[in-house]
């Protein structure tokens, strides 16, 4: 074991030796090209040209960069030579793409899937072992260490295509998440081999070796398994400042977890793997630390890794030796076969279709770092030759070929495969507020609203400071938008789209309402600072208005420390909740968090709550690991809570307006009493959005008594002929606003002002006038006919009938836009506007619609 190298040396001296021919001339350096800055820029061009070219003649990307390592490579025209920079940065790359396999492999789905993990990887090292070794005894000659020695390089694989998957959304594939889980189980396997056949053999008979050998390997896992967690939530706790801090800390992990690895008989591959499992609970999917590790990963480090490859293939080997050819080709045939039986015989076991077994093939056919690590050891050590090396170096250029070109095509398949299941999406379209107020807490807020907005919303994200209007106004719009550029920041590092708004108000909670009704919010992300209001408050100022007057989704933080680092969702459910509009919203919601978290749900609710909302726990079980907690008295939660909350743990209350059916006088006082309890952990208060802001169609047929409900019989006016357009509204109007002479000509004005210049034709000779006044509660809607003809400029036909929509300004923009949508759906009733066009008074109106109804 103190002969095993680290890849770095390994790469290193096969470059050295491919670098001779057979009859020991050196390779010609033609350009001789030693600048690192134009070696860089080379790089950067093969980066960004080949993929683009083979993805135009529909190859996969990877295969370009490959492809273009071979052109530029020593052993043909001698661009670049493999030095000791890009072994550097390659030998990064093959650790970076380990490592972001164990990041984004969803580790609910894993543990869901750990038998088909055995199973293939099992399968996909016993199969190569077995074959592989009689392959050497009996076809190739080779001892009986030797052959089991190279039957452990078959029996390796590497996620070269793994981004290819990632890509494609591939990740929860039943079949892909098995060859993930495989992947670990048959190196580790692969270098015990390793381990065992390089032994001194005088070791080998040893007991004590055995033991350090295993104690070793126990030691590193559980160091790994128990201090990296530890560390990294201290870290993301206290030292996480920016990205930056972040992405420098989780790289040094990775290269710490790698460069120990051997230290316990394991490749450093196998440690990157360990580190990305480990860290993927403190990462959360769709945050701007994964977005800056896949950026710097995909676009440096795993590309020169493959142009790498692709540089240490010597085409020459082929023709300087016969013996090579037949070696070659019966490696290149154990290696295909043998890989290719293991996932058909997974398929068949764990009942894969035959593009799930096409795609775990092409996941695990490829053969770079495992591979390259054993035949090199093997080589040092005197159990292979030069023939054998060469093989594995063609092998490692053919599987690199082939693996992403399968991968993609059978990934394609299931995508576009009828029984794929779809993603859910949620119902709206969320259009994101996030008030900001305090800077500490701009990260985490902008984090929740980036994983709402890449799961449900198309739209920019709103983040929001309100300035209170004083003399000192103009220095707290600068501060303002100090603040929101950090909020920017943060959107420009996850590549989401946002738009910063600064509004002056006399209340910060007056003037978040506004902009709620402007920007047609649909979701509201607030902090809390958690504090014990005055009485009748339960949040305070700034945020009880929104909680009173907003019907949107609102979601209320008390932020103690990052997300990130977050250990459990408790889901705090009170009762009556299966009666509350947007409850399937709100555990959606907690699933999309518990998902990006990567973090249990713990649901609290007394027994017949758990019961009432038992379809929305069995969906969200679907998606992530829940557990369930019954309690007796639901006014006794906080010190229910009080014996199984831990320091790491989220509670998440979910909360409801006053006067909704789930709401009691308990219910305000909780977060309070929750926010004194529990000082070190976060809190979150969700209240659902409600049936009047969501966007409708009309359940029932439109009839007499919809349209007589709808609008008020003394709403009717059919005696507007010869009047001009300010007089008709004016008359309409009377009796509602007449006693206010000036509210009704102002109102007359706006409305003739709207008809004149904004008039909405709905039909011909049919219009609607609509607009939101703050003389009313709800909304009121008239019906105007004018036989005669209203003459309204740039409308060439008479305007015979006049509908008018009037909605308070209190009220949403989606209640108005609902309305609009019930009066167009109502006039596709041909029926009501002959009824109405030719009716001199409500009654005559009212029987002839109702016998056109009956007809």
């Amino acid at each position: 074991m103190s002969r095993n190298m680290t890849y770095i040396l390994y790469l290193y001296f096969l470059t050295k030796r491919l670098k001779n021919d057979s009859n020991g001339a050196m390779n010609i350096n033609l350009f001789g090209i030693t600048d690192p800055i134009l070696i860089f820029t080379i790089i950067l061009f093969i980066v960004l040209v080949f993929p683009a070219i083979f993805n135009k003649i529909k190859l996969p990307g990877i295969v370009g960069l490959i492809v273009a390592g071979i052109i530029i490579g020593p052993n043909t025209f001698g661009i670049l030579e493999n030095g000791d920079a890009i072994n550097l940065i390659s030998k990064v790359g093959i650790l970076y793409i380990m490592f972001l396999a164990g990041l984004e492999v969803d580790i609910f789905q894993i543990k869901k899937n750990i038998p088909s993990s055995i199973t293939f990887g099992l399968l996909t090292f016993f199969i190569p072992l077995i074959m592989g070794t009689l392959v050497g005894l009996f076809v190739l000659k080779l001892s009986v260490a030797s052959s089991i020695l190279l039957a452990g390089m078959f029996s390796t694989h590497t996620l070269l295509s793994y981004s290819i998957v990632s890509k494609l959304g591939l990740v929860n594939n039943s079949g892909a998440t098995a060859a993930i889980g495989g992947t670990i189980i048959t190196d580790t396997l692969a270098m015990l081999v390793l381990a065992i056949i390089t032994a001194p053999s005088n070791e080998k008979n040893d007991i004590l070796f055995w033991i350090k050998f295993f104690l070793f390997l126990a030691i590193y896992t559980l160091a790994v398994i128990s201090l990296v967690p530890l560390i990294g939530r201290w870290f993301f706790k206290t030292l996480a400042k920016n990205e930056t801090v972040e992405y420098i800390f989780v790289l040094f992990i990775v290269l710490t977890c790698s460069c120990l690895a051997p230290l316990a008989g394991l490749e450093p591959i196998i440690g990157a793997f360990l580190a990305g499992l480990i860290l993927n609970s403190l990462i959360p999917k769709k945050s701007a630390l994964m977005n800056r590790i896949d950026f710097i990963g995909n676009s440096l480090f795993i590309p020169i890794f493959l142009i790498s490859v692709g540089m240490l293939v010597d085409l020459k080997i082929l023709f300087a030796n016969p013996k090579t050819w037949l070696v070659s080709l019966t490696m290149i045939i154990v290696a295909l076969t043998s890989k290719f039986l293991a996932a058909f015989f997974s398929g068949k076991i764990l009942k894969w279709s035959k593009n799930e077994i096409g795609l775990v093939y092409g996941m695990s056919v490829n053969h770079v770092a495992a591979t390259l690590a054993v035949v090199l050891i093997g080589y040092d050590f005197g159990f292979f030759d030069d023939s054998i090396l060469a093989g594995t170096i063609i092998i490692i250029t053919i599987t690199c070929f082939i693996g992403p070109i399968i991968t993609e095509y059978f990934g394609k398949k299931i995508v576009l495969s009828e029984d794929r299941p779809i993603e859910e999406r949620n119902e709206q379209n969320l259009r994101i507020l996030v008030p900001i107020y305090n800077k500490n807490h701009i990260k985490d807020l902008m984090e929740l609203s980036f994983i709402l907005s890449k799961n449900y919303s198309t739209e920019s994200i709103y983040p929001i400071n309100i300035v209170m209007d004083d003399f000192n106004v103009e220095n707290k719009i600068m501060e303002s938008e100090k603040l929101l550029a950090v909020a920017v920041a943060k959107s420009l590092a996850a590549n989401i789209s946002v738009t910063p708004i600064t509004r002056v108000d006399i209340s910060v909670g007056a003037g978040i309402m506004k902009a709620v009704r402007d920007l047609r919010i649909s979701c509201v992300i607030t902090g809390w600072d958690g504090r014990e209001k005055s009485l009748g408050k339960v949040f305070g100022y700034n945020v009880d208005p929104i909680v009173e007057n907003s019907v949107q989704l609102l979601i209320i933080n008390k932020i103690v420390t990052s997300y990130a680092a977050a250990g459990r969702i408790v889901l705090i459910v009170p009762p009556f909740v299966e009666k509350q509009e947007g409850s399937k919203e709100i555990f959606n919601i907690i699933s999309n968090f518990s998902v990006q978290f990567k973090t249990k749900v713990l649901i609290v609710a007394q027994e017949d709550t758990l019961n009432g909302v038992s379809s929305l726990i069995r969906h969200l079980s679907k998606k992530v690991e829940i557990d369930t907690l019954s309690i007796n008295f639901w006014k006794n939660v906080d010190r229910f809570l009080e014996n199984i909350v831990k320091k790491d743990d989220i509670l998440a209350l979910f909360s409801a307006r006053i006067t909704r059916p789930a709401w009691q006088p308990f219910l305000s006082k909780l977060p309070g009493i929750l926010s004194k309890k529990f000082t070190t952990n976060n809190i979150m208060i969700l209240y659902p959005s409600e049936e009047k802001w969501r966007s409708r169609e009309l359940q029932t047929p439109v009839n007499s008594e919809f349209l007589f409900h709808f609008i008020e019989n003394r709403n009717f006016y059919f005696n507007l002929n010869n009047l001009p357009i300010k007089n008709a509204f004016n008359y309409i109007l009377k009796e509602k606003f007449g006693k206010t002479p000036e509210v009704l000509n102002e109102l007359s004005d706006i409305l003739s002002d709207i008809a004149i210049n904004e008039p909405l034709t709905l039909l011909p000779g049919v219009i609607l006038v609509h607009t939101h006044i703050s003389q009313i509660e709800g909304h009121i809607i008239y019906v105007g006919v004018n036989r005669s003809g209203f003459d309204i400029p740039n409308i060439p036909e008479k305007i015979n009938i006049m509908l008018v929509l009037l909605t308070s300004t209190e009220q949403p923009p989606e209640y108005h836009l609902n309305l609009l949508k019930e009066i167009v759906h109502l006039l596709k009733i041909e029926n009501f506007v002959e009824s109405v066009s030719k009716s001199n008074s409500f009654k005559e109106f009212e029987k002839t619609f109702k016998a056109g109804c009956k007809t």
